[in-house]
């Protein structure tokens, strides 16, 4: 299993479950995403990704969580500060589109952070996609989701 190249406390701006998470990784200096546990939580494998169900979902502004919230993986390590190949992307493109028809998704929000942590605000260095799809209010339109950024 890949080591952390540097440490992220400083990027811990959550509280809870999901922040003792993050300080466990840390001190065993070990990538979650690269753990066989993590790994066969896995809802589709396709071209080097895995999807999964996002284990701490996003609120949105309603109270709520959005109707889908999946995580795209690459199963073989990648730092969040290496780029992405077009094989990458191309794969990722075709899982996400699985994704849509397996579950009906309508439209999806897609959230990456890239480069530098201390920049990006990442607490996995493992490359991951977000993918929300909000849910859709009274009036027919989405209910925003709030992501911290940065």
């Amino acid at each position: 299993m890949p080591e952390l190249s540097a440490p992220l406390t400083a990027n811990l701006q959550y509280a809870g479950p999901y922040r003792h998470e993050l300080e466990q990784m840390e001190e065993t200096n070990e990538c979650k995403f690269c753990s066989p546990e993590f790994q066969e939580k896995k809802i589709f494998e396709w071209g080097g990704w895995i999807v999964l169900h996002n284990n701490y979902p996003a609120t949105d502004r309603q109270g709520g969580h959005p109707a889908h919230q999946l995580l795209f993986v690459p199963i073989r390590h990648k730092d969040v500060t290496e780029p992405m190949s077009l094989s990458d992307w191309t794969c990722f493109a075709k899982l996400l589109e699985l994704c849509k028809r397996k579950f009906g998704i309508k439209g999806i929000c897609l959230f990456v952070r890239d480069g530098e942590p201390s920049v990006s605000g990442c607490t996995v260095r493992h490359r991951h996609v977000h993918g929300y799809e909000p849910r859709i209010g009274e009036d027919g339109k989405p209910i925003p989701i709030d992501i911290p950024a940065g």
